[in-house]
């Protein structure tokens, strides 16, 4: 399992600690599992797919589930905020998906 996580705030702000993907490798590792920290943006999709690569040399599956959260109705929500959801819920998460996809074939 590759845990990615930027280390940022739940609202998508900040970055720069790696402790909670540290922790999460933990555990699986203590439950008998492998797993590898990854602290890169979704943007980087290819960096993700590196890591896989890297850690396992293969792909087997891929579980995006990165997204920010804008807890605000679409009456409320700003043009800012609302590009913000599309790009870490759309976009970025079609980068992980794209790059992996060409590994997972091979």
């Amino acid at each position: 399992v590759v845990v990615n996580d930027l280390g940022g705030s739940a609202f998508g702000e900040g970055s720069g600690s790696s402790r909670p993907a540290d922790l999460v490798v933990n555990e699986i590792r203590a439950a008998g599992g492998k797993a590898a920290a990854n602290y890169d943006s979704v943007e980087d999709g290819e960096k993700l797919v590196k890591t896989a690569l890297e850690s396992f040399g293969r792909i087997d599956i891929i579980i995006n589930n990165a997204g920010i959260l804008r807890d605000r109705s679409f009456a409320r929500i700003s043009d800012a905020d609302w590009g913000d959801l599309l790009s870490s819920d759309c976009v970025n998460k079609m980068k992980v998906r794209t790059n992996g996809f060409v590994k997972l074939l091979q």
